[in-house]
Order: C-alpha cells, then sequence, then structure tokens
C-alpha cells in the first residue's frame, strides 16, 4: 500500500485545523501532487481508494493521470472531525483548552474537541476503511490510498503503536508500507 497525503491547502498554508471542511487543493497543493506523481510514476498501482473530501479526490486524480485506474471514495479515509476546532490555529485551540497549553500538537490524540471526533474513534473508522482497500486488491498488487494526515497517524498508530504515529507525512507526501499475511512492515517515506 501507498499512502498519500492531500496537497496543501490554503487553511494548511494558514496553520487552521481541517477536518471535515470540505477545502479544495490550491495551486501549491497541485504543484506537490504533480511532483509526487513524478517520483511515483514507477510505482504499479492496481487499485486506488481515496477520502470523499475534494483535496483528496483532486489529489487522487492528479496521481492516476494516465494510469487507466477508476478510484474508489470511502469516507472511511477522511480526516478526523475537530468539531469545535475546525478552522482555528493551534494557538487559538489552546486559548479555547487551556488544558492543552504546553501541549504538543501530537497530544490532542488524547482530547476530543466538543462536537467533534477522539481518536480511538478515527482509528477504528480508519482501521476498516484500510481493510476495504486491502480487500480489493490480489497479493503482490498495490493500492494507492489518498487520505489526511489524521487518518494516517491514526492508521500507524493501530498498526505500529504510538511511537509510529509520530512520522510527519508532508503535504502531498506518500509512505510505503509492505503488507504480507499476517505481517505490516513500515517500509519509509518516499522520497522526499
Amino acid at each position: 500500500m501507498i499512502g498519500i497525503r492531500h496537497g496543501r491547502t490554503a487553511w494548511n498554508a494558514a496553520g487552521r485545523f481541517l477536518g471535515h471542511s470540505d477545502i479544495p487543493l490550491d495551486a501549491m497543493g497541485r504543484e506537490q501532487v504533480r511532483a509526487t506523481a513524478l517520483r511515483l510514476c514507477e510505482v504499479p498501482c492496481h487499485h486506488a481508494v481515496s477520502s470523499d473530501l475534494s483535496r483528496a479526490r483532486e489529489t487522487l486524480g492528479l496521481l492516476l493521470e494516465g494510469r487507466g485506474v477508476v478510484p474508489l471514495l470511502d469516507s472511511g479515509f477522511r480526516e478526523r472531525d475537530f468539531g469545535a476546532w475546525e478552522g482555528l490555529t493551534w494557538d487559538e485551540i489552546t486559548e479555547l483548552e487551556p488544558g492543552l497549553k504546553g501541549s504538543s500538537i501530537l497530544d490532542i490524540r488524547g482530547f476530543q474537541p466538543s462536537g467533534g471526533e477522539h481518536f480511538s474513534v478515527v482509528k477504528d473508522r480508519v482501521f476498516a476503511a484500510y481493510e476495504r482497500a486491502l480487500a480489493r486488491i490480489d497479493p503482490g498488487q498495490t493500492v494507492f490510498a489518498v487520505a489526511h494526515a489524521g487518518v494516517f497517524h491514526a492508521l500507524l498508530d493501530r498498526l505500529f503503536g504510538a511511537d509510529r504515529n509520530t512520522t510527519l507525512i508532508p503535504p502531498a507526501g506518500a509512505f510505503a508500507l509492505r503488507v504480507t499475511p499476517g505481517e505490516v512492515t513500515f517500509e519509509g517515506i518516499i522520497g522526499l
């Protein structure tokens, strides 16, 4: 499996939490995705799936140009619902949530925003989507999965534990998982 984070959006550039809001890629995001597509041009793609949000759909569309692969949308790969934190910066969130002051942005896994999802719920939702994606391919085939930073943090946490999910995946960044019966191996970030 090749996991690919969507390209940059205006909210990413402004440091705003972006969950279920449907914000499209910006011009830089499209350039980032085209560069990733070049890095992945020799990697076979037998199946492709993405979050149903426009930034992920557009990313996958750019990655699949000329490949002849029909993408599947799966809302299980949607970003975490940040509820009251949606559209806010980290500084604005820590003003609303004094318990987060002095914390790292990665510490939000233990907090549930008002009206949003807890990280444990996201992990279960994302893992089910991951299993659905893998069920569509035969052994030795590759699936491209386009989603969001939080989705991949949740997946890596579920597969490998909390230490792995601190891996930073930049906009349009990609990583590889080798999946064999009974074993999943993190192969690393691709070409950054």
